[in-house]
């Protein structure tokens, strides 16, 4: 047996994991051989991979661990490879808590995640971790690799890398949008600065949606 599960992970659903799982495979004797990564293919036996996910609590929302998405990663990922996926429900305000209790039960998922870096510190200080083979990383997610790059203090100790970062885009949830056709019929261009904006604003605000 070897490290088929990240592989497949990585190739096929694109989710990237931090280490529990090489810790899981040492425990059952696997090997980590990368001579033997192969092409994916379905397990001959079942077995259970393990993702937290956090429940926020938004009422009138589906469960975490029971909708359409999660139904959608069993079904295209799961079925796929005999993996069956059991999603952990984790309170988001309490996620520290609750990781820590499930480590302490010996019950933690294969993976975990934290917006915190002292907690994942934490985590590593506990053996939550393993290594992660860089090359591994390098042939089976090679764009995320890249993308990372500038992140990649963050993701070792001890010139080891046991962590996954990842960068996340900007959002807002507010925007405004500008009607560039109105500003046009009123003689404007396109503000370039603050400035502009709000001289732009106070002469002709139907131009700006908000």
């Amino acid at each position: 047996m070897n490290l088929e599960i990240y592989q497949k992970l990585c190739m096929e659903s694109k989710i990237l994991w931090t280490q529990h799982c090489l810790q899981r495979m040492q425990e059952r004797g696997l090997k980590m051989d990368k001579a033997e990564l192969t092409g994916p293919k379905a397990y001959d036996e079942q077995i259970e991979l393990k993702i937290p996910v956090y429940d926020r609590g938004m009422q009138g929302q589906a469960d975490v661990d029971n909708n359409y998405w999660t139904d959608y990663v069993q079904k295209n990922f799961g079925d796929k490879y005999n993996i069956k996926m059991t999603f952990v429900p984790v309170t988001r305000k309490e996620d520290v808590t609750v990781f820590n209790e499930l480590l302490a039960a010996g019950e933690e998922p294969d993976i975990l995640f934290s917006y915190d870096y002292p907690t994942m510190i934490s985590y590593y200080s506990r053996g939550a971790f393993q290594p992660i083979d860089e090359d591994v990383l390098k042939t089976y997610a090679p764009t995320f690799y890249e993308k990372t790059k500038d992140l990649e203090e963050y993701t070792k100790v001890d010139d080891q890398r046991y962590f996954l970062a990842a960068t996340r885009p900007l959002a807002y949830n507010w925007v405004t949008l500008i009607r560039t056709d109105w500003l046009e019929k009123a003689g404007l261009s396109m503000p370039t600065n603050q400035e502009d904006r709000t001289s732009q604003v106070n002469f002709c605000p139907a131009v700006f949606i908000y």
